[in-house]
């Protein structure tokens, strides 16, 4: 082999060892490229996470201000809303004492003369307006009291059948006017609760006259009572037209209007249910209502505690009892 073949083979090998170093750079260039390209990836996929969780926060906020905005704005429409309940169920009462006043004069009217026939249908129909309007207006009072939370109890121990007879008393005109039939179930024993007397006779007259009102004439409407351990339940029930199912979610709710539009005419501001509620809640006790929906009469039911002072003298009563 010749000089130059020797020079020749050995720039050759010379050559092939530099193409190899720069395959091997340009391979480790490469490398680094895709090093830098998944940090630029990366950091990229960071800054629109930060980007979003950004956006996400100061949406929060401005959601914050509104909901605080709107609360303060609901807040004070209440207020606004108490206070004119209150004032105007007293600006009412006002006018109504001087149509008391006038009614009880016409009473005087007609004993002295009886002689004028049209008088005692006339003192009729303003004493019974008179009746409606006083319920009205105690009806806006216990409104506002409900939004302030201002109503209280005067508790002392009662009989459960004294509730149910002062209720009954108060409700059966509105039975004999529409010729519907009551029955009564009563308590095989003495049941003695803890309670405000007149109010819970206001809750089972409440849920008398509205079992009235919606139960057609010669309806039948059943008042019943259980009882199950330390708890009394009363049952109103009748086979009127019934609640329909998607209201009965929110039938206690303050200001919840008549069943239908149509039965408005016979009074009432949608509080009465809602007072219930709370009375019978501030007893320690529960309200329901069921009903298979429109046409199939309702049953709403009150369950009130037992008074613990009577199931303590019964206990002891039973253990003097197995003793002897």
């Amino acid at each position: 082999m010749s000089s130059d073949d020797v020079e020749i083979e050995r720039l050759v090998l010379h050559h092939r060892e530099k193409e190899r170093q720069l395959q091997s750079t340009v391979a480790d260039l490469l490398s680094q490229v895709d090093t830098l390209q998944s940090e630029v990836k990366i950091k990229s996929t960071q800054l629109h996470v930060l980007e979003q969780v950004r956006k996400a926060n100061q949406n929060l906020v401005i959601s914050a201000v509104d909901a605080q905005t709107t609360q303060a704005n609901a807040e004070a429409i209440n207020v606004r809303q108490e206070e004119f309940l209150s004032m105007l169920a007293h600006e009412l009462r006002n006018p109504l004492l001087q149509i008391v006043s006038a009614t009880e004069l016409i009473g005087k009217i007609i004993t002295v003369h009886p002689d004028i026939e049209e008088l005692p249908e006339l003192h009729s129909i303003i004493g019974r307006q008179i009746e409606q309007m006083n319920r009205l207006v105690d009806d806006l009072l216990d409104a506002s009291r409900i939004s302030t939370g201002k109503i209280t109890l005067l508790s002392s121990l009662i009989n459960i059948n004294d509730v149910i007879e002062r209720a009954l008393e108060t409700s059966r005109p509105y039975f004999k006017k529409r010729h519907q039939q009551i029955d009564i179930i009563l308590p095989s024993t003495t049941v003695i609760i803890n309670g405000d007397l007149d109010r819970l006779i206001q809750v089972l007259t409440n849920l008398l006259i509205n079992a009235s009102k919606f139960t057609p004439e010669f309806g039948t409407i059943l008042v019943s009572t259980s009882q199950m351990d330390d708890m009394i339940t009363l049952s109103v029930q009748d086979n009127g037209m019934g609640i329909p199912l998607h209201i009965q979610s929110s039938i206690f709710e303050l200001f919840t209007q008549g069943i239908y539009s149509k039965y408005r005419s016979q009074g009432g501001l949608g509080i009465g249910l809602a007072l219930a509620k709370m009375i019978v809640e501030m007893h320690g006790g529960t309200i329901d209502v069921y009903s298979m929906g429109t046409g199939f009469g309702s049953n709403f039911t009150v369950s009130l505690p037992v008074s613990t002072n009577v199931l303590l003298m019964k206990a002891n009563q039973e253990r003097i009892g197995d003793l002897l």
